[in-house]
């Protein structure tokens, strides 16, 4: 489980590094503006991929087997739906995408997503490595080259053309055939996991639609130009904290399927963390004074990094910081309650959460009109605060 952590780890610092360098090169090529739809067109693509496959890719995860017959289920389930989607989004959103290229985000962004977790339940952790790298390195190339011919879309061209060069790489790795598919593999498949997956698929749409309420949501109540800002910082932010946060989801969904091995891999860990209470003493004080620095001198970080443009983006460098330091701790457990079958808590949770950030603290905000960073700050109090309600979960099924 450590060389796993470690080599996906490694993948992330790669990434995040350049993501450093580049990040201050696109926020002087493209607008505010430019970055508020390409933070719409994501929050729509990424949406989607979570569910346009019905979660068969995480229905494999119980049992491993038959990996073409899943496979070709989910393309299936994708294709139909990405067309169906692609035809209406446009028109609720009410946004400048075509809906030819918000069909292929759709498609790539979703072949993308089901085949990495299909790497992560055959544990093929080096090649979710490269792919990781080989998306950074191509969408941000991509970007600076689009930028030069297409200045509104350059950033949606090249997030489309990663996903499907990457896609295309990890598909060759499976050597997937079909030889063996039929309607009588197929419907046996189906009908075992549609349990699983109705409920996965229905928690999941609540659980990963309260992240992207700042963009879905903002989208109908503040600027577009405000929403980029937020977005290019909230990403810059993502892709530096995803480096360990995505290494433990995935090991976490493959490791602790079960409750018995969370409870042993888990009592592991604890031990190994009071070995090292120097160590996380360290942590914790150099945590404080970065929270400190960048409370006082957000904007100005802003401004120098980015471009005087962005300096708005100050305000939101504090919560942004403090709210995924913490986060990595808490969010690689979310999937577990899922796996473990426990389906009334996840719903009862996602219920709540996705009210409170969906519906009601936007329509707070909008009829006070609050300005957004104060709509930011709650918005990542409150996620923080399910967070540990399904960590607390965990805890009580575990029975540690």
């Amino acid at each position: 489980m450590i060389k796993a952590f470690m080599q996906m780890s490694l993948s992330g610092i790669i990434v995040g590094i350049l993501g450093l360098f580049m990040t201050p090169v696109l926020s002087r090529v493209y607008s505010p503006d430019s970055f508020g739809l390409f933070a719409l067109f994501c929050s729509i693509t990424s949406y989607f991929s979570i569910v346009s496959s019905f979660r068969f890719e995480y229905a494999f995860f119980i049992n491993k087997k038959h990996i073409d017959i899943y496979f070709f289920i989910c393309i299936i389930i994708i294709i139909v739906s990405s067309v169906i989607t692609s035809l209406f989004l446009p028109v609720i959103f009410n946004v400048n995408i075509s809906s030819i290229l918000l069909f292929l985000g759709l498609l790539f962004s979703s072949f993308y997503n089901i085949l990495t977790q299909f790497s992560v339940a055959l544990s093929k952790y080096k090649e979710i490595s490269v792919a990781r790298i080989l998306l950074g390195f191509i969408q941000y190339v991509s970007a600076i080259i689009f930028g030069v011919y297409f200045y509104d879309n350059g950033l949606l061209y090249a997030i489309i053309t990663a996903q499907l060069v990457v896609s295309i790489y990890l598909y060759r790795k499976k050597n997937i055939l079909y030889t063996g598919i039929s309607i009588k593999k197929i419907c046996p498949i189906v009908k075992s996991n549609m349990k699983y997956c109705l409920n996965s698929t229905i928690s999941s749409a609540l659980q990963w639609a309260t992240p992207l309420a700042p963009v879905f949501i903002g989208n109908f109540i503040y600027e577009e130009g405000t929403i980029g800002t937020y977005f290019l910082l909230a990403q810059s932010f993502g892709a530096i904290f995803s480096i360990p946060r995505r290494s433990l989801i995935n090991i976490y969904t493959s490791e602790f399927n079960t409750i018995k091995n969370f409870r042993t891999n888990y009592d592991k860990v604890f031990m190994l963390l009071k070995q090292k209470k120097i160590l996380l003493s360290l942590i914790f004080l150099s945590f404080s004074i970065i929270c400190v620095f960048l409370y006082l001198y957000g904007v100005n970080i802003i401004g120098f990094v980015l471009g005087n443009s962005w300096m708005l983006g100050g305000k939101y460098v504090f919560a942004l910081f403090l709210f995924y330091s913490l986060e990595v701790l808490l969010f690689p457990f979310v999937h577990l309650l899922n796996l473990w079958g426990k389906y009334i808590d996840v719903l009862c949770i996602e219920i709540t959460r996705f009210f409170s950030l969906i519906i009601l603290l936007p329509y707070c905000m909008n009829y006070f009109d609050s300005p957004f960073y104060i709509y930011i700050f709650i918005h990542l109090f409150a996620m923080f605060i399910f967070n540990v309600i399904v960590f607390y979960r965990i805890i009580h099924y575990s029975k540690l």
